[in-house]
């Protein structure tokens, strides 16, 4: 329960403050919030995956070792897992923001609001 609050809560202010960019630079304010979601999602599943499948190959279980100390282990290396992919995909987040912030405050898009025939 704890670790889809982890996961969720990252979620909100990546798309508070990609929503609030796209406003500032006239952009689709929605489009932008689910790109940015959309990229960190991606960046943490992978990111899981392959630090999880890279622990789990390397943990050793003897014979010896109760059931509690393989449960331990795994349960260190699915924290590893989702410490490191949360810390990426933030940063692969916040790579993204301001990639776009430089991006459209060198290329700002013109706010025109009215018809052709309002000229």
């Amino acid at each position: 329960m704890i670790t889809l609050i982890i996961l969720i809560a990252p979620l909100f202010f990546i798309g508070r403050f990609f929503g609030e960019l796209a406003f500032e630079h006239n952009r689709n304010r929605w489009g932008f919030r689910l790109l940015a979601i959309g990229v960190y999602l991606v960046t943490y599943f992978i990111v899981s995956f392959v630090v999880g499948f890279i622990g789990l190959s390397n943990i050793e279980v003897n014979a010896a070792d109760s059931f509690a100390q393989v449960q331990q282990k795994i349960d260190g290396v699915a924290w590893l897992a989702l410490i490191s992919a949360i810390t990426l995909a933030s940063l692969v987040a916040l790579i993204l923001f301001r990639i776009l912030k430089s991006s459209w405050s060198k290329n700002p898009k013109s706010g025109v609001t009215g018809d052709l025939l309002d000229r």
